[in-house]
């Protein structure tokens, strides 16, 4: 199974490519050069994921049985597959990728100080 580059729509991505591909790291097309990305509609189809998930667990800790968070995984795995063979791959510009790489290294500086502050005033 192979995957198509939204700029020149030649298809080069192979799934094993196409499962690392992130804002951060782009895939590069071999022939055209342009940048492939992850669709914003794989975010938008996470965040229901992400709370089927959660409202699974919350049901399991309330009924002491692992029916919901099972089946909430099952459910989650079943739409991640979908999704993987049906939201096609985004272009994305130099511009972007620069844009999602600095945002990253603010989360994660912000991530190490609150972490240091949280650490250092923490009362033994």
């Amino acid at each position: 199974m192979t995957f198509a580059c939204p700029t020149c729509k030649q298809h080069f991505y192979s799934w094993k490519r196409v499962l690392r591909v992130s804002a951060v790291t782009p895939a590069r097309c071999p022939v055209c050069g342009g940048l492939a990305g992850p669709s914003w509609w794989k975010v938008v189809i996470f965040i229901p994921v992400l709370l089927l998930v959660m409202a699974g667990l919350i049901v399991t800790l309330l009924w002491r049985t692992w029916v919901p968070v099972t089946a909430a995984l099952a459910a989650a795995c079943a739409i991640g597959i979908l999704q993987f063979r049906y939201v096609p791959l985004a272009a994305m510009t130099a511009r972007e990728v620069f844009l999602h790489r600095v945002s990253l290294v603010v989360l994660l500086v912000g991530l190490a100080g609150w972490v240091t502050y949280e650490l250092s005033t923490k009362t033994v």
